[in-house]
């Protein structure tokens, strides 16, 4: 009998102590996330560990809220990185075209008037591998423009490039080419189907929580994801019955923020170029 009281105790101490080792090992990993600048990788640990039972969930509360205020920064920081450099990129563009106009005119004299005539003198444009992202309007004013070369210019908006060129009623020779492949907004829109799907039809008999949820999705539509987090949190502290299902929709918002990021990081580097 002591025998086995005995074993039974050793068993519920190492299942202890592991659990601890277990604890320890998921904050440990999670602040070396954070400290690398993974935002996105610390915040899903902080996820995970606010399910076990032996989680500080005050300490976690505050992790979370640093975490997600990193990321929101981190956003920002891009978003503004791309603002400062898009005007800049529009200018050079601008500048490419002109050169190449007065290329064809030979008037490289600096009185901006004789610009003028390229509206009904070009017939031709090479904007071949000059790093092009958006084609200026400019372009469209060519009345008797015929051929165009967009070729290398692998980040081109080959949509906003037709848009201008359908303005070239004369155009018959259009060389283009895109092999840029970014982000893609269809992976995108599945995880947000799969958020709008888990949100509204599920489980959840308690009203309270169920409501919290429903309003965190509609916070994420506004696109303010950090206060979409919040509102998970909310909910996970009012129950632990649906942990496991508040889990997932953070994790679903945390992988569209985490897209859309690496979308802007793509949008950062064609502006850089």
């Amino acid at each position: 009998m002591k025998k086995s009281i005995l074993i039974l105790f050793t068993i519920f101490i190492t299942t202890i102590v592991t659990a601890q080792t277990d604890y320890e090992l998921l904050i440990n990993d999670a602040n070396q996330h954070f400290e690398n600048n993974n935002y996105i990788e610390a915040y899903k640990l902080y996820i995970l560990i606010a399910d076990l039972p032996e989680a500080e969930q005050d300490e976690l509360d505050s992790l979370k809220t640093i975490t997600r205020n990193k990321i929101n920064e981190l956003q920002i920081s891009i978003q503004a990185t791309i603002n400062e450099t898009d005007s800049l990129q529009r200018q050079k563009e601008t500048i490419i075209v002109e050169n190449a106009i007065k290329q064809q005119q030979n008037l490289w004299e600096e009185n901006n008037d004789t610009i003028f005539n390229y509206k009904y003198n070009v017939t031709f444009l090479d904007l071949s591998f000059y790093g092009i992202i958006q084609l200026p309007e400019k372009v469209g004013e060519c009345q008797n423009l015929k051929t165009i070369n967009l070729t290398g210019n692998y980040n081109l908006d080959t949509a906003q490039a037709f848009t201008v060129l359908n303005k070239c009623k004369q155009l018959v020779d259009i060389k283009i080419d895109s092999i840029h492949v970014e982000i893609s907004i269809d992976s995108i829109k599945i995880y947000q189907q799969k958020l709008y799907e888990l949100t509204y039809e599920n489980d959840i008999k308690d009203k309270d929580v169920s409501t919290i949820i429903i309003e965190a999705y509609k916070k994420y539509e506004q696109g303010k994801f950090m206060v979409s987090l919040e509102h998970y949190d909310l909910a996970r502290r009012i129950t632990n019955k649906y942990n496991a299902h508040i889990s997932e929709l953070e994790n679903i918002v945390l992988k569209i923020i985490e897209l859309n990021i690496e979308h802007l990081k793509q949008e950062k580097e064609k502006g850089l170029q």
